[in-house]
């Protein structure tokens, strides 16, 4: 049944009889208190009726004379359904917009829900959050739970569920699948391309740009690069060592940017990479710059300094350097000590009997001072007594 509405005027009064005729079939109803009138009327019948026009007449009485008014009103039989015209997606990816063909009396207010869309995007499911109706442009809107990028392969499906999509008339659309989806969505990834130009060490005793691969003695070394062009609003230089973001770069010009690193431990080998971003859009990545740290002096070291050597051992310590190692010697009695490739010895083999140390006790006192190729220096104070050789003939003893 189709529910019919109206009203009278003039000298009707609430209460009145109102009939209908439609494809030959009298439909009756009465006037309300403010003399409108509702009837159902068979939808067959208004389907089959010749001149598609309702003949309405109505009855009053008045003082006990009785009169009738009659009306006639055409009428359009809509019982095609929208039907699925074309989709595209927003120029952010965002949302996909589905058009219907509805040549009669256009899209009702109904919303399916979110699950009775499917969205494919290169043949994974993105979820559908929301769906919303527009009868005036004839469209439909899913707003997608992530975006859709460009280059994207997008389908989508309609299956009707409790809430149809249909047009004012009742009649629902059908449901469709695989219907492919016109890809409008911009490509916002950066482009810039990113260098490390150099790497800077600024600690200790040499300082100075590091080449990739090369190795230094600072832990917080400072990376230098530059930008093909200049950063666009909301963009960052993101800066990876050995893959992980470890922060952004500071730019220092349009296309120049810096950023100084902290932590790196000693004997570390690492790899800076850097790529501009923008939320979760990310840019081409640089080369790799490695850098290796070393801030000890590779050499061996004689427990707590103080050793005790017999006379005439003239060889004290080798330091066994395992780098190339500038070594130096320093304190009071330095200038009887020698030390060539890493090897300290006495310039002349020591003798108890007559000591040549500074205080005369036989107890030498040398600082050894050992400086490797990137500055790192390492200082070992020496305190050598000289012991009598057990097994060295005595004098006679003197009796006065």
């Amino acid at each position: 049944m189709v529910t019919i509405t109206g009203s009278a005027g003039g000298d009707a009064r609430p209460g009145d009889t109102v009939t209908l005729t439609v494809n030959g079939t009298e439909y009756s109803g009465t006037l309300d208190g403010d003399r409108r009138f509702t009837v159902d009327v068979s939808g067959q019948d208004l389907a089959n009726d010749a001149d598609r026009t309702i003949d309405a007449k109505i009855s009053t009485t008045i003082n006990g004379v009785t009169g009738q008014a009659t009306a006639s009103d055409a009428y359009v039989v809509d019982t095609t359904p929208p039907t699925f015209s074309s989709a595209s997606t927003s120029s952010d990816g965002s949302t996909v917009a589905l058009s219907f063909d509805e040549s009669g009396t256009g899209l009702a207010g109904t919303t399916p829900t979110p699950s009775d869309f499917n969205v494919m995007k290169n043949g994974v499911p993105v979820p559908v959050i929301g769906v919303s109706v527009d009868p005036a442009t004839q469209q439909v809107t899913l707003t997608l739970a992530s975006p859709i990028e460009s280059g994207d392969t997008v389908t989508v499906d309609y299956t009707p569920g409790g809430s149809k999509l249909e047009d004012v008339a009742g009649n629902p659309a059908e449901g469709f699948a695989n219907k492919a989806v016109t890809n409008n969505a911009v490509d916002t990834k950066p482009t810039q391309a990113v260098m490390i130009d150099r790497v800077v060490d600024d600690a200790g005793t040499k300082s100075g740009d590091i080449a990739s691969g090369g190795v230094t003695d600072d832990t917080a070394p400072l990376l230098i690069g530059s930008l093909s062009a200049p950063l666009n609003a909301g963009e960052v230089v993101s800066i990876y060592r050995d893959g992980t973001k470890v922060g952004e770069g500071t730019m220092t010009g349009d296309t120049s940017w810096q950023f100084e690193d902290s932590g790196l431990a000693h004997g570390g080998s690492y790899n800076y990479t850097a790529r501009v971003e923008k939320g979760d859009k990310q840019g081409p990545v640089s080369e790799g710059y490695g850098l290796n740290i070393d801030t000890e002096v590779a050499i061996s070291k004689p427990g707590d300094g103080n050793m005790s050597l017999v006379e005439k051992t003239q060889d004290v310590f080798d330091f066994a350097p395992t780098e190339p190692v500038t070594f130096s010697l320093g304190s009071a009695d330095a200038a009887v000590f020698e030390i060539v490739d890493g090897k300290l010895r006495f310039r002349d083999p020591p003798n108890h009997a007559v000591p040549v140390d500074e205080n005369g006790d036989n107890i030498y006192f040398v600082t050894v001072k050992a400086e490797d190729a990137v500055g790192n220096i390492t200082e070992i104070p020496l305190r050598i007594e000289i012991t009598r050789d057990p097994n060295a003939p005595r004098p006679p003893d003197v009796i006065p």
